[in-house]
């Protein structure tokens, strides 16, 4: 809350969105988190000549590139007993895929599960292809899966940006005792909301509170607060739409709403 302006017969107060800054922002960078990790895929077997290849000399290397850098696991052909195909069964999604190198040290993954089974099984058909016949020399395959991240951003980022654009409204509260009126005006990017109300219709300033069932930004239940004005006719106007954390802050504001007008601090019961 930050006090425009203060004297005897005028009070203006502002206050931000924090809590839609803090959502719109965390679910804005979190779209960008996939790229992280997500990126280029490269399966590479090779054997330097036909005679080297009948003793089993050369190796395969699984090369995975993104912003973190790049990683490459190279293994013996020698070492390599098979291809095989990895179904990971799902009850909520479909079955993902995943073509693996079994060496007797151990499992080798290439590539990301999608649920694409004809082409994981087509290339797991091809390496065990490579692995029984000498004469062919190389195997080369890539996955490109940076379209997934893409994906990811269009929806995290969209998301935030959606509740940035619609969300922020910038409440201005300004009472003018001379006029005896007190305005609400929402600034957002959208355009301009603007209520006006006579002091007189106004007998209480309070701070509402509901329980917030699915917990607030950081994971955890508890109780979300906003500050209503409090007509004669008993009718409340909330200055938000929407509840959340912090009730010292709301606290802070309805008395000092109460105080400006004159009204009495146990008016209305919370």
């Amino acid at each position: 809350m930050n006090i425009i302006e203060e004297s005897p017969k005028r009070l203006i107060v502002r206050e931000w969105p924090w809590i839609v800054l803090i959502i719109g922002g965390l679910c804005t960078v979190t779209g960008f988190i996939p790229l992280l990790f997500l990126g280029h895929h490269e399966l590479l077997c090779q054997r330097s000549s036909v005679e080297e290849a009948s003793a089993e000399e050369g190796e395969c290397q699984i090369i995975k590139s993104s912003l973190l850098g790049t990683q490459i696991h190279r293994m013996p052909l020698a070492a390599i007993e098979e291809a095989r195909l990895n179904r990971n069964a799902r009850s909520d999604t479909a079955d993902t895929y995943q073509m693996e190198l079994v060496t007797h040290e151990g499992h080798y993954g290439f590539g990301l599960q999608t649920s694409d089974r004809h082409w994981h099984e087509s290339l797991t058909q091809r390496m065990n292809r490579f692995l029984a016949e000498p004469s062919q020399t190389q195997l080369r395959q890539t996955q490109n899966n940076l379209w997934l991240g893409l994906f990811f951003i269009l929806n995290g980022v969209g998301l935030g940006v959606a509740i940035l654009v619609i969300g922020i409204k910038i409440l201005t509260i300004e009472i003018d005792q001379r006029l005896g009126v007190l305005k609400l005006s929402w600034q957002g990017c959208l355009g301009k909301d603007v209520k006006e109300y006579r002091i007189s219709m106004i007998r209480g300033a309070i701070v509402e509170s509901s329980y917030l069932s699915r917990g607030n930004i950081y994971g955890n239940s508890g109780f979300g607060y906003r500050v209503a004005l409090v007509m004669n006719s008993g009718e409340r106007v909330p200055l938000r739409w929407y509840y959340s954390t912090g009730w010292s802050n709301k606290d802070h504001l309805a008395r000092k709403i109460r105080h400006f007008l004159g009204l009495p601090e146990e008016s209305v019961e919370i």
